[in-house]
């Protein structure tokens, strides 16, 4: 429906097996019965405020840059690619949201906190100029990068032990990593950080380990076997 003149869905659609795309329509609400969406969702420059209440499925991406939402469905659970939030006015996400198929974009958003459930996020966390001050307790698990360049996040989950891709702490306020984070798939960036030591248990690093401006005292005595693809000092 992009740039479309259609002002109204019919009241009794419940169900769209793809991708529903309202980039600049002149949509303000969607069915109140509407509760699948199979594939993707792009509000971005859309005026739809809210979501029926009884949307708990959207198979693709869901994308709200620039969009005037300011809440979702309680009862969403489900998103199966990426979520994002980049520059929303979302403040908050459902409790209930504990499946990101792809990567979650919170850059420069208003959102202050995650659902406790969400334990793994399938790809890439950027957290660049979010307001998020803490991930949930129970996220273990993050299977591409993280990205906290200017976030004002100041300490990890405890129990994070596996990063896939990289790591990016970039002038962000972290003092220090999580003791059992053993693994991180790509690069380490401690330009300009707080970070003083590395965890005792970091065994991987999979890219490059940048060092300049850090406070890092010391490194491992086999950090060259620990870091793959060399250090920048």
């Amino acid at each position: 429906l992009q740039g479309s003149q259609l002002k109204e869905l019919p009241a009794g659609l419940t169900h769209i097996g793809g991708n529903l795309s309202l980039e600049g329509s002149q949509l303000k609400e969607l069915p109140a019965g509407l509760t699948y969406i199979g594939g993707s969702l792009d509000l971005w420059k859309s005026q739809i405020q809210e979501f029926p209440a009884g949307l708990t499925h959207i198979g693709g991406h869901l994308y709200l840059e620039g969009s005037r939402l300011k809440e979702l469905p309680a009862g969403l659970t489900h998103i199966g690619l990426d979520l994002n939030l980049q520059g929303s006015q979302l403040k908050e996400l459902p409790e209930g949201l504990v499946h990101i198929g792809g990567n979650l974009d919170l850059s420069d958003s208003k959102v202050e906190r995650l659902p406790a459930g969400l334990t793994h996020i399938s790809g890439d966390l950027s957290l660049e100029g979010s307001r998020l001050k803490e991930l949930p307790a129970g996220l273990t698990h993050i299977s591409e990068g993280l990205y906290l360049e200017g976030s004002q996040l100041k300490e990890l989950p405890a129990g994070l032990t596996h990063i896939g891709g990289n790591l990016s702490l970039e002038g962000s306020q972290l003092k220090e990593l999580p003791a059992g984070l053993t693994h991180i798939g790509g690069s380490l960036d401690l330009q300009d950080s707080q970070i003083q030591e590395l965890p005792a248990g970091l065994t991987h690093i999979g890219g490059h380990l940048y060092l300049e401006g850090s406070q890092l005292k010391e490194l491992p005595d086999n950090i060259e076997d620990i870091v793959k693809g060399g250090i920048a000092r």
